[in-house]
């Protein structure tokens, strides 16, 4: 389970997208790509819960992980 907000301090998100935009081949973001028409925005999420696949041979059976 995890929820999601919109980035403060978009403009130091950015530059971390930007680098990872970059070293992907793409291109340098900026705050016109997430603002207003644009249709784009930038959001944090944050995990509630984590789990992982357990290696016991049933579909989709899932191992909570402590965060803590």
């Amino acid at each position: 389970m995890s929820s999601a907000e919109p980035v403060e301090g978009a403009e130091e998100a950015l530059e971390v997208f930007s680098r990872r935009s970059l070293g992907h081949g793409g291109r340098v973001w900026t705050l016109d790509d997430v603002r207003g028409d644009s249709g784009m925005r930038l959001y944090r999420a944050v995990a509630e819960a984590h789990s992982m696949p357990a290696k016991d041979g049933r579909p989709d059976h899932r191992v909570p992980v402590d965060l803590g």
